[in-house]
Parts: structure tokens; C-alpha cells; sequence
């Protein structure tokens, strides 16, 4: 997985070269670690499955962080290119 994880990243560090763009694991459940992240971070973006219904039940994470964040989130869904 943080192969996968860098290997995106590598791409979107080429593309974007003045951005800073860091990666991190951890133990903890992921509400809490993007949540402590939303503390220190100028942008933090959480990626969003496909699903028929906008921010139905299956988006409980992505709405969790957005209102509980202490900075600005950007939720972008898989499908999205970059174009």
C-alpha cells in the first residue's frame, strides 16, 4: 500500500513541483489521523469512492472530516484526473 501510496504521489510531485505534499502512517483510526492533520495542514484532500448518491451513508468519513476540520479539505473522487 505505500508503495501504491508513493508511486501516486511521485506522479503528482512531478506535475507539481512547488507544492509539498506529505505522507504518513499510522496506528490510529483515519478520522483521527486526517483530523490531526486538519491542525497543521494548509490543504488536506481526502479521496471519495464512487457512489450514485452525493454524500449519502457511504460518505460518513469525508463528512466527518469536513466538519470537524480545523483547516480547508478538499474531497475529490476517484475518478478524477487531474484535467
Amino acid at each position: 500500500v505505500r508503495a501504491a501510496i508513493g508511486e501516486i504521489l511521485s506522479g503528482w510531485r512531478e506535475k507539481f513541483p512547488d507544492v509539498t505534499m506529505f505522507e504518513a502512517y499510522g496506528r490510529e483510526y483515519p478520522e483521527d489521523a486526517v483530523l490531526r492533520a486538519t491542525e497543521s495542514a494548509a490543504l488536506v484532500i481526502v479521496g471519495r469512492s464512487h457512489h450514485p448518491m452525493p454524500f449519502s451513508l457511504s460518505h460518513r468519513f469525508a463528512s466527518d472530516v469536513l466538519k470537524r476540520a480545523h483547516s480547508p479539505v478538499a474531497v475529490v473522487p476517484e475518478s478524477y484526473t487531474g484535467a
